[in-house]
């Protein structure tokens, strides 16, 4: 989803950097939470850990939704701009049946 939504808020030639700015982020998310379980676990409880991931997680889940606005699905796409100038909006989504369907006829 973090990716598709970077699709939405960067001009292909910003999609890089900025995927390459999340993918560096989650690391180093993955490694701070396995240093601070591992320096913390011994004298708190294997639990600690989760419960602290559990409050950040949370506070920065009502972050995002108070301060991110919903992007215009496909307004950084070249290809849908004259579409969208017109006042169409692009409301074509993946569903579950669309996904085998692609699945099963990708050649």
């Amino acid at each position: 989803v973090a990716f598709s939504l970077l699709g939405d808020l960067f001009d292909t030639n910003e999609r890089n950097a900025a995927s390459s700015g999340l993918t560096a982020m989650m690391g180093l998310g993955i490694i701070s939470g396995q240093v601070y379980a591992g320096v913390v676990g011994s004298s708190q409880g294997w639990s600690h850990a989760f419960y602290v991931s559990s409050a950040i997680t949370l506070i920065t889940a009502l972050l995002v939704l108070w301060l991110v606005r919903e992007p215009v699905r496909g307004g950084k796409e070249e290809v849908l701009q004259d579409m969208l100038r017109r006042g169409t909006r692009y409301e074509r989504k993946l569903t579950w049946n669309g996904f085998v369907q692609t699945m099963r006829n990708n050649e």
